[in-house]
């Protein structure tokens, strides 16, 4: 059970822990009542619906307690676990974040993961430690470059210290690969470089997938052929090139 690896974490289910309770743990237990039974029974609505009324409660037990139960749907829960993010209290927030990093594994959408990076960023805004902007960035820098670049880009203007937007800077350079010009230093020429990148790399996919589908339609009009029966009729070739330069 959910409540029981709850329980388990933090100390609770021994016959000596059990003797020891005190008025303040009653207390956290009334006002976890509902989201414990939510994770028993497996109610990830009624879960989320209780994690947002206790995700900002005063005490840190609760908050903490909440974004364990956050962590227990996954994906479902990683929105409202990216919000806690910088949670006042500095062994929430750490229990929070490694509950965050392991929700995030789960994530298989470039674009979705990218987005939930940059959010993160934000939540903590210019208080966001080295260590913590690295491993977003590093992350964010793996992904497709079309994906990662707008998010580098919202990153890049979220941190304000000079330190960390070398190291944005640097990471948006390595995932820019098709511009001829050199990728700049200056972070209001490099945002307008940023976009005329994104806009060769949609066209380089939009060009790719006009070819892929007409290879699918020649496969199905082979498969077609063989089989006796007439083609269908074939789409239009889109031309590659950005617009206007075809």
């Amino acid at each position: 059970m959910a409540t029981d690896a709850v329980a388990n974490a933090h100390g609770e289910g021994s016959p000596a822990a059990g003797s020891e309770r005190t008025l303040e743990d009653r207390e956290q237990d009334a006002v976890l009542q509902k989201l414990d039974d939510a994770l028993d029974d497996d109610n990830v609505e009624k879960i989320l619906q209780e994690a947002r009324k206790l995700k900002q409660h005063p005490d840190a037990e609760v908050r903490s307690r909440v974004a364990f139960a956050l962590s227990w749907i996954g994906l479902s829960g990683l929105s409202e676990l990216t919000t806690m993010l910088a949670d006042p209290d500095p062994e929430v927030a750490m229990e929070v974040l490694d509950h965050w990093r392991t929700s995030l594994s789960e994530v298989e959408s470039d674009t979705d993961k990218a987005l939930m990076l940059s959010t993160a960023a934000k939540m903590f805004g210019e208080d966001i430690s080295g260590d913590v902007l690295s491993d977003i960035v590093m992350e964010c820098s793996m992904l497709d470059n079309e994906a990662a670049l707008p998010q580098l880009a919202v990153i890049l203007q979220t941190v304000t210290k000079p330190e960390q937007k070398t190291e944005v800077i640097d990471a948006i350079h390595m995932c820019m690969n098709e511009l001829e010009e050199e990728p700049s230093e200056n972070e209001a020429e490099l945002l307008q470089q940023i976009q005329k990148e994104l806009a060769i790399l949609a066209a380089q996919r939009m060009a790719d997938e006009a070819d892929q589908a007409l290879l699918d339609q020649q496969q199905k009009d082979a498969a077609a052929a063989s089989a006796g029966s007439p083609p269908a009729a074939r789409p239009p070739v889109r031309p590659r090139g950005l617009p206007g330069l075809q």
